[in-house]
């Protein structure tokens, strides 16, 4: 065993006081405030004298004036007594500052406890404060006599100190510390691993150390101090030899160019909202197929590329391609975690490799993101969600209502906004135009409106429009024909990269699980009326369409009592049914359509039009047979409802069918109701039209 000599106890003292030094600085950096501009180690110059002041570790200046002067005092002795604390006490209150720090490691006697405590318990004037000083240091030589002969001044500058017990000793220090470097470099948003971290806070206490030791310069400048610990990503990887952040492992969709700030800062704040002492947080996107929860994983994982060491991507569309994931995932863990965690994995199974992935995860030792692709099946892919560890989830699905329980939130991804989608637009087929003309915009805004808004669907319109050589000009031919733009929502090789297959057969896949109801739903909602009611719906107008329409239509079909279906819970059921793929979102409910015998009646659903072409395309082709019967039972509903309602003076419920374009043929009942309302409502008369 080698004793500690006093060398090496002066360089652990000299450490341990750059270290707080630097902490001290940190804590103005996060504060924010930007009153400290400098921070003089060892020593600083007393602005009025022009002497060097030789008593103060450390010093945090606003310019030239002295806003705390801090003394250290640190080492193996075993106790801190009282005496030694008043001497430093004394002369570290010899010049004038605002306030004034003593710091010591060592273990304080239970009397100078008690002076920390008095020193932080504000007084209600000096007198007292005097008094009570006096009385705990009666037994310090020359306490008493210094005390007496102290001015008003002294006594104030007293007052203004603070004696810090620390608890740290250099090891764990330097931890804290990195890791509020770390902290800081994601807020100036640069990458910060284990390793790169470590290279930063080195540099830092080096330059600290650094001025400790001049002669001529003893200043360090918060803003050296911000530029050191912001390095720039691509200087501090080089440093390293590797970047140890944002290393990814799976293969990582691309990063969308159009950006969807409000639902990124959703997602941010889903997990802001989960405490870290409740495990693992999990953010689950959910949406209609080429919607883009894919890309907004994706945007979101790059925009905060800066908080992860490691981001790991999970193809979750099945158990096979699970578990192929999640071996690659295994492989980058070991490499990561190091020689610990390279023992030879053992057991095969699904359910090996799951535990080993987990436990791997559990003792990573820096942050990580997992994102679960495509979850197709919530039940299935939770247990392969982790539940510990430094980590966060994300998952995109088309499932919606599946994803509950602690530390799971949601985020409906809905169509792009107006702006968003001639801005992508602009990007595919006016590359070299930043501001487009004033027609040129007219012609995006009318295939972004004709698209529906749709992201998958305005990538593959504008890849249709470039690979046949009319680009904008080909915009007018394309809306035009419906069955063009079916065509090219159908072509599987002309999307954007990363997608696989096509707009129109992720939207046939979806209606054909539409028959695999959850085993919860079986005994309310029949698959055969679920599947009746989707393709009903894909007849009608977009918004607005009554679930009880369709409830009545659906069981006259199927040959089940439609107004016997149920209760009002079960209609929420149905409601859970249609909406579970995302296929149907329900619309805003019709309030004043509430009729006490019809429990669904102010609940109406949405379908996107792109939606419904394409279910009366795949109906019209499986089974024409079944098409033309669901057409003359919905057209039967629609003036069934339309007769009924204007002959009870209900005009405002036939409008909203009357509102809805519809593929429906118009029999002669169903006219002569329709001018009976709009004649209704053209009178003038009061009334629900008014």
């Amino acid at each position: 065993m080698v004793a500690n000599g006093g060398g090496s106890r002066n360089a652990r003292g000299i450490r341990f006081q750059n270290l707080c030094a630097l902490d001290y600085a940190l804590r103005e950096l996060e504060s924010g405030e930007g009153r400290i501009t400098r921070i003089s180690v060892e020593a600083r110059l007393d602005p009025l004298t022009g002497r060097v002041c030789e008593e103060l570790d450390f010093s945090l200046l606003a310019g030239d004036v002295p806003i705390v002067d801090a003394q250290v005092k640190s080492g193996t002795a075993s106790k801190c007594h009282l005496p030694e604390m008043w001497r430093e006490l004394w002369r570290l209150t010899r010049r004038d500052a605002e306030t004034y720090l003593l710091v010591t490691s060592r273990r304080p006697a239970p009397a100078v406890r008690q002076l920390a405590e008095l020193l932080a318990t504000p007084a209600t004037g000096p007198d007292q404060f005097t008094s009570a000083l006096s009385e705990l240091c009666s037994g310090v030589p020359d306490c008493g006599s210094q005390l007496a002969e102290a001015d008003s001044q002294r006594r104030a500058r007293l007052m203004r100190t603070r004696l810090v017990l620390s608890t740290d000793d250099i090891g764990s220090y330097q931890d804290k510390l990195r890791r509020r470097i770390r902290e800081l470099r994601h807020r100036y948003r640069k990458g910060a691993g284990r390793r790169s971290t470590g290279l930063v806070f080195r540099n830092v206490l080096d330059l600290i150390a650094e001025r400790a030791t001049g002669r001529d310069d003893l200043m360090v400048s918060l803003d050296e101090l911000r530029d050191e610990i912001g390095a720039d990503d691509r200087t501090v990887a080089e440093a390293v030899s590797e970047r140890d952040w944002d290393v990814h492992a799976g293969l990582a969709p691309v990063v969308p160019d159009v950006v969807r700030e409000d639902l990124a800062e959703s997602i941010t704040d889903a997990f802001a909202g989960h405490a870290e002492n409740h495990g693992i947080a999990c953010c689950v996107l959910f949406g209609l197929s080429g919607i883009g929860k894919t890309s907004l994983a994706a945007g979101w994982a790059a925009d905060r590329a800066y908080e992860f060491d490691r981001v790991f991507w999970v193809a979750a569309q099945d158990t096979a391609s699970l578990q192929r994931s999640f071996i690659v995932i295994e492989d980058a863990l070991r490499q990561w975690i190091g020689p610990p965690a390279r023992q030879a994995a053992t057991g095969r199974s699904a359910e090996a490799l799951r535990q080993r992935v987990h436990r791997l995860l559990s003792a990573c030792p820096g942050s990580w993101l997992m994102v679960f692709d495509n979850a197709v099946d919530a039940k299935a892919v939770q247990s392969w969600i982790p539940r510990r560890g430094w980590g966060r989830v994300l998952v995109t699905t088309i499932e919606q209502g599946a994803w509950h329980g602690s530390g799971i939130s949601t985020v409906e991804v809905p169509r792009m906004s107006r702006a968003q989608s001639v801005d992508l637009l602009r990007r595919r087929l006016l590359p070299n135009v930043y501001q487009p003309a004033d027609d040129e915009r007219e012609q995006l805004n009318h295939l972004a409106e004709f698209m529906r808004d749709w992201p998958l669907a305005l990538e593959l319109a504008a890849a249709y429009l470039s690979s046949v050589g009319t680009g904008l000009g080909g915009i007018d031919h394309y809306t035009a024909e419906i069955q063009i733009r079916q065509r090219s929502l159908a072509d599987s090789d002309r999307g954007p990269h990363g997608y696989h297959g096509s707009l129109v057969g992720a939207i046939e896949l979806a209606a054909e699980r539409m028959n695999d109801a959850p085993r919860g739903d079986a005994g309310s909602v029949p698959s055969i009326i679920v599947d009746t009611m989707i393709y009903l719906v894909a007849h009608l107008g977009e918004h607005h369409i009554p679930l009880q329409l369709l409830i009545d239509a659906a069981a006259d079909v199927t040959s089940r009592p439609g107004r016997s279906v149920g209760s009002h819970a079960v209609h929420h059921e149905i409601l859970r049914s249609l909406s579970r793929l995302s296929l149907v979102r329900r619309d805003q409910d019709l309030e004043w359509l509430v009729d006490s015998g019809l429990s669904a009646s102010s609940i109406s659903v949405h379908m996107n039009e792109i939606v419904q072409q394409t279910l009366r395309d795949r109906l019209h082709r499986l089974d024409p047979g079944r098409a033309a019967q669901l057409l003359r039972h919905m057209t039967h509903y629609v003036a069934e409802w339309l007769h009924n309602e204007t002959a009870n003076h209900e005009t405002l419920r036939a409008l909203v069918l009357m509102s809805m374009p519809t593929s429906l043929p118009v029999t002669t009942s169903a006219a002569v109701s329709w001018t009976r309302a709009s004649s209704a409502c053209g009178s003038g008369s009061a009334g629900p039209c008014a």
